[in-house]
């Protein structure tokens, strides 16, 4: 068999060739950035909608975007860059945004490698997402909807996968501000216009672009291969060639006992072999027990070269056909060489491969020497090979269990942040209470994010950041606190009914910044849409959002939380569960007394659907409480000991037992060991 072998280098070098130092957009000074209340940061949501500078007056034929590409096609990069910019900000003068510029600024920027440009291309491609005009940029923004599916984590508990799927079939105009609020959320660095990990998707992009189009009908006009790149960057292992059995292989299991006949048989064998081209990759941080396997080859031998779910794909259907037998000196289906030829082939990279291809050899030798036999009986190798492929009908052995590869997520930040946002009621007056809890992640043994460690070496900074409906950032709020057991800051904001999206980020300020930078440690961050704020009519019953976490240990100071517990979503099965809810507008009854029910259930589940487990049925509890006030504020703890490890949605219902009016909240949760 003719192999080589190859690892695909990383996406791209960080080197400037030839890019220009960033002008305009990405010069631009950061605003927003101001110490104050959120009240201010409101002020300046209205000011901002209501300035209107003076619009720049552009030719009616004037469409930068094309006339971007003509310079593009004349090799004029440089200028089609400078053209992008200056259109970009001349529509945004005007209130309007093209998402094709962005997309095309950094397609060209990442496959130049032009570095200069990088700030830039950052800032406009969030930017070109600001509008709401789906019917005339469609194409541009299903196109790049398709490009984040594959970097979706299927086991999300937000199901964000079938959300993203059913938008982009409807054609959903939502989608504009959804891609935006999503590089958004993945930009390691919110405190600058550099999206590092924007730029690594377009970089691998512009990799896979060079390296992987035998095909182009992914989502990133390349292969399947390009597909994994993106996701996760380049493989640990890797192997490719071109299937077919040499003439050694061909004796072995073809003796010719000193005759012509197996010669020609040989030939009629070679007539089932069509080469297929493949390669295999291998990663090793995909799955915490062993390396994640993918195969690419040409589907059916003579197919497209795409991802395959097992060897047999590599094998050509007149293998299988009963008329094949007659080509083999064994008379068994030709398929069977063919596949004792592959898993030789594939088996020099380990894996699966190789203990599968050991057991078919082993099985082959014993029947071929021992017996005298010319091949084993069809029904064993029929077995051999129905049972590979139930194998791999149920997915691989050690399949990936992250979404995607990248220097700039997963366990890169310098510190555990747990953030929450609940929305309550003050008086008459909505709130929304945002509360972040942080440690060092360098002082942490373990994940456990309650477990408290002395700061030696600095301080750490919480930073909330608001943005608009159209998610552009309108006013940051900073507090800076230090402690021996960890950082607690609370945000109360008084909760306005427009759309808003907030960003909280925890970061360790000292004289350790060489520190941070060496070891490419990145701010703790948590992102949040609150809904809206709650209703403040006395005639009917309203709740807060749920609060969950744990009892408050001994070494924290109960006045710096604003809830009786500390907050998290991810609990461990030997510690109670702590709840907190406020009911409000609860209706007395002839004694003066409100009575309310509060109805639990905790049930496991796998995004949004429930797993029902007969050894594990859902946690349901039911109390019945009294208040002299029409406002009731409640602790419940919950034990979870029992229940198995996973993903669970709590569900809280209150009633009012007087007027029979009932509301439900609900929450996800985390239970670990």
């Amino acid at each position: 068999m003719r192999t080589t072998r190859s690892t695909p280098p990383p996406g791209g070098t960080r080197a400037d060739r030839g890019g220009a130092p960033p002008r305009g957009i990405g010069r631009r000074a950061r605003n927003g950035r101001r110490n104050a209340t959120f009240f201010a940061a409101v002020c300046a949501v209205g000011v901002l909608a209501g300035t209107g500078a003076a619009p720049a007056v552009l030719h009616a034929q004037t469409d930068p975007y094309v006339e971007g590409k003509l310079l593009l096609a004349d090799d004029d990069w440089v200028q089609a860059l400078e053209v992008w910019e200056r259109g970009a900000q001349a529509l945004a003068r005007r209130g309007e945004y093209d998402p094709r510029i962005g997309v095309a600024y950094i397609e060209v920027a990442t496959e130049h490698q032009a570095t200069g440009f990088y700030e830039t291309a950052s800032e406009l491609f969030v930017q070109g997402f600001s509008g709401t005009n789906m019917e005339r940029y469609e194409p541009a923004v299903i196109a790049e909807a398709q490009r984040i599916l594959p970097l979706l984590d299927p086991d999300d508990d937000d199901d964000e996968v079938p959300v993203w799927e059913e938008m982009i079939k409807k054609r959903d105009p939502a989608l504009i501000r959804r891609i935006k609020r999503f590089w958004i959320e993945k930009d390691p660095t919110p405190g600058t216009a550099f999206n590092e990990r924007l730029i690594e998707h377009w970089e691998r992009i512009a990799y896979a672009r060079r390296n992987f189009t035998l095909q182009k009908d992914s989502p990133y006009d390349t292969d399947d291969r390009g597909t994994i790149y993106v996701k996760y960057g380049p493989p640990d292992k890797s192997q490719a060639g071109i299937m077919g059995a040499d003439d050694f292989e061909l004796r072995v299991r073809t003796p010719n006992n000193g005759g012509s006949r197996f010669a020609d048989t040989r030939r009629e064998l070679r007539r089932y072999d069509f080469h297929p081209q493949y390669e295999v990759w291998g990663y090793d941080e995909l799955n915490g027990q062993d390396v994640t396997w993918f195969l690419f080859g040409n589907y059916e031998a003579t197919g497209p070269f795409r991802l395959l779910k097992s060897p047999r794909e590599l094998i050509h259907p007149s293998a299988w056909s009963p008329s094949s037998r007659n080509a083999t000196p064994g008379n068994v289906k030709a398929a069977y060489y063919m596949e004792l030829f592959i898993y030789g082939e594939l088996a020099k990279i380990g894996g699966p491969y190789a203990r599968r291809h050991s057991q078919l050899e082993t099985y082959w030798d014993r029947m071929q020497g021992a017996q005298f036999r010319l091949a084993p009986n069809e029904e064993s190798l029929e077995a051999f090979s129905l049972r590979f492929k139930q194998e791999d009908d149920f997915g691989p052995e050690y399949p990936a269990e992250v979404a995607v590869i990248s220097d700039y997520e997963g366990p890169l930040r310098e510190m555990e942040l747990v953030a929450t946002a609940t929305r309550v009621l003050e008086g008459d007056e909505p709130r929304l209470i945002i509360t972040a809890l942080s440690s060092p992640r360098s002082s942490l043994p373990g994940v456990r994010a309650l477990e408290r460690y002395k700061l030696d070496d600095g301080t750490i900074r919480h930073t909330l950041i608001v943005r608009d409906e159209a998610l552009n950032e309108v006013g940051r709020i900073n507090e800076r606190v230090s402690s021996e057991t960890g950082d607690i800051s609370t945000f109360t904001l008084r909760h306005i009914a427009r759309p808003m999206h907030f960003t909280v980020l925890g970061e360790i300020v000292c004289c350790g910044e060489d520190r941070r930078r060496d070891r490419r440690l990145y701010p703790g961050q948590a992102h949040f849409m609150p809904g809206p704020p709650l209703s403040t009519d006395p005639a009917h019953l309203e709740i807060s959002d749920v609060v969950t976490g744990l009892p408050i240990p001994d070494e924290f100071d109960p006045a710096d939380l604003v809830f009786p517990l500390v907050p998290s979503r991810t609990v461990w099965r030997r510690d109670p569960l702590r709840v907190y809810l406020e009911a409000y507008h609860l209706q007395p009854a002839a004694d003066g007394v409100h009575r309310m029910r509060a109805d639990f259930r905790l049930v496991r589940v796998e995004g949004q659907r429930e797993i029902l487990d007969l050894d594990h049925p859902p946690v349901t509890l039911t109390v019945d409480l009294e208040s002299q006030a029409p406002v009731a504020k409640r602790v419940f703890d919950i034990n979870v000991r029992d229940q198995v490890i996973g993903h669970y949605r709590l569900e809280v219902t209150i009633t009012d037992l007087v007027s029979g009016e009932s509301k439900t909240r609900q929450v996800g949760l985390h239970l670990i060991q």
